[in-house]
């Protein structure tokens, strides 16, 4: 089955048309109906680790999503870097967006053939040191590099060439470590090495936890997975998207190209990360990526900032008004844990709308027509309220932990031409190498949109589905689609490739014989055609309809 063609109309030969149907599994659809519906992507995936990267010469920055449930004095983070880094805030946002603007999505276009119808690198600046508070330097008696608080983070910078030392620095900090962090730390302590590690402020709740960025010298982009192990889950998602001049690359793991056969098409890939964990296990200790999304970063223009997304901050600053404030936040900022705290602190809930039920966002939507009945009831308490607020200061807090993230991470994607989005599922046990990325500019661009389409059968029973690849099946169940191929017993992965700095890739493991590719085979719920099969069969057909048509003007 050829993609549609939506310009031609295809008129059926009958009653020898229908015939060549009969013999030809994959007609060709010169279709006039075509249903396009409103795709789903596949769903999101909270990966245990995302991490966005760019390199930019030997400087890289590293946008890290902190995930973490449980108390607020049990946060603890230590991540190895290279070399002293800079840190700033960055926004759980660019997490959003960049998921969204590169998320896998696999289509089945419903195809209706017409007899079926009733009707026939740039530079990129970081925001200056004086946006948040500034360094404690070393004195020289201890691990201790730098001491910084950044948001509701107490951050510290720590030698990595002593590992009791740093242990015993944490420990008197009060900087959680958890359990079994200790036994894992070796290949990371050595001369020249640091850690970076955090724990939030007094008083701070775990709402307030946003991502961070770390910008520090090295020659390629790295994940700490073997110091992830200590409390990684089995199957634990691993999602890094790379900024750089040419499509990024695992350096030191295998790359799998997934076999398409196996996705969910009927469900909009429903079954996608399960695929990924099967496909990437095919792997050598199963240890490999798969490339979601290699191109252009013009995906992500205007995603994040643009001229008029907030308000100015000498217009925000002077509303003096707290509603009016809020009404202006509420509906120009993201919402986030660490907005709904910056507003807490100047704008507490007050006690007589909690013992209501309210919640502090649901208080903060609905100010207006609350605190009008709370001015009416209780002057004095609404004056206090308000006269406390301070509209100068909340905005400073406002755009430190908000806006200014968002500028910095647009500029990052403006400052770069292409971006790599990379996945793959690690359980601890496989977790005993870093991955590090590098980039090949002799690469192909990878798209995140997979199209499949299925012709429907004029007797609705069932259809034939082509993948992307051109391989076409007989489905006469797509419900059944997922359980027919696990009976088939094919490999997830069409190969698993060694890629490298330039150059092609050479083939690990070629699973070409392995998967539906032409044998018949009927299992209740679909048929393979080899495209061979299909061949032979058009042309039996296209010569019985010429012995027809030469009968018919005989007959004539």
């Amino acid at each position: 089955m050829n993609m549609p063609d939506m310009t031609r109309l295809w008129v059926p030969l009958l009653p020898l048309a229908a015939a060549a149907a009969v013999l030809t599994p994959a007609p060709e659809a010169k279709a006039c109906g075509c249903v396009a519906p409103q795709f789903p992507a596949v769903p999101v995936v909270q990966a245990g680790e995302r991490i966005v990267f760019s390199q930019d010469g030997d400087q890289v920055e590293a946008h890290i999503q902190i995930q973490y449930e449980g108390p607020a004095e049990e946060f603890g983070w230590l991540v190895p870097v290279p070399d002293v880094p800079e840190l700033l805030l960055s926004s759980d946002e660019l997490f959003t967006q960049v998921t969204q603007a590169t998320q896998p999505t696999y289509r089945l276009n419903r195809v209706f053939p017409d007899q079926c119808l009733p009707n026939g690198g740039r530079g990129v600046a970081l925001p200056t040191s004086a946006e948040s508070d500034s360094f404690q330097g070393d004195d020289g008696s201890s691990p201790l590099v730098a001491r910084q608080v950044i948001g509701s983070f107490d951050t510290a910078t720590l030698r990595a060439d002593d590992r009791q030392e740093m242990f015993d620095w944490l420990e008197r900090e009060g900087f959680f470590v958890p359990t079994g962090t200790e036994d894992v730390v070796g290949p990371y302590i050595k001369t020249g090495a640091y850690f970076v590690a955090v724990k939030l402020v007094s008083g701070a709740e775990t709402g307030e936890i946003q991502p961070l960025a770390l910008r520090y010298r090295s020659q390629y982009p790295m994940v700490p997975l073997i110091l992830t192990s200590v409390a990684a889950n089995p199957n634990m998602g691993v999602q890094v998207w790379v900024l750089g001049e040419s499509r990024a690359i695992p350096r030191n793991y295998l790359h799998t190209v997934i076999n398409e056969e196996q996705i969910d098409w009927f469900n909009a890939g429903q079954n996608y990360n399960e695929v990924i964990i099967a496909a990437t296990n095919e792997a050598e200790a199963g240890q490999s990526f798969v490339t979601e999304y290699a191109g252009s970063t013009d995906l992500m223009d205007q995603r994040l900032f643009f001229q008029g997304r907030f308000p100015l901050r000498s217009e925000l600053s002077s509303l003096s008004d707290p509603v009016e404030f809020l009404e202006q936040v509420i509906w120009r900022f993201p919402i986030t844990g660490s907005l709904q705290a910056t507003l807490a602190e100047a704008l507490p809930i007050p006690v007589e709308f909690l013992e209501q039920g309210w919640d502090q966002l649901g208080f903060y939507q609905n100010a207006r027509w609350l605190t009008q009945q709370w001015a009416e009831a209780d002057p004095e308490a609404f004056e206090a309220w308000a006269d406390a607020f301070d509209a100068a200061a909340t905005t400073d807090g406002l755009f430190e932990r908000e806006v200014n993230p968002l500028r910095h991470a647009q500029e990052l994607f403006d400052g770069h031409d292409y971006m790599t989005r990379l996945y793959t599922t690690l359980s601890p046990d496989e977790m005993t190498r870093d991955p590090v990325f590098a980039f090949n500019p002799d690469l192909e661009d990878v798209s995140n949109i997979h199209d499949a389409f299925f012709e429907v059968s004029c007797d609705g029973a069932g259809g034939t589905l082509q993948l992307p690849d051109g391989r076409e099946f007989r489905v006469n169940d797509g419900a059944r689609w997922v359980e027919t191929r696990v009976a088939a017993d094919v490999p997830f992965s069409l190969r698993i490739e060694r890629l490298f700095e330039e150059g092609a890739p050479t083939i690990a493991i070629d699973n070409a014989d392995r998967i539906s590719t032409g044998l018949t085979q009927t299992d209740g719920g679909c048929q393979a055609t080899r495209p061979e099969d299909a061949a032979m069969l058009s042309a039996l057909a296209a010569g019985l309809l010429f012995l027809a048509i030469r009968r018919r003007r005989r007959q004539a």
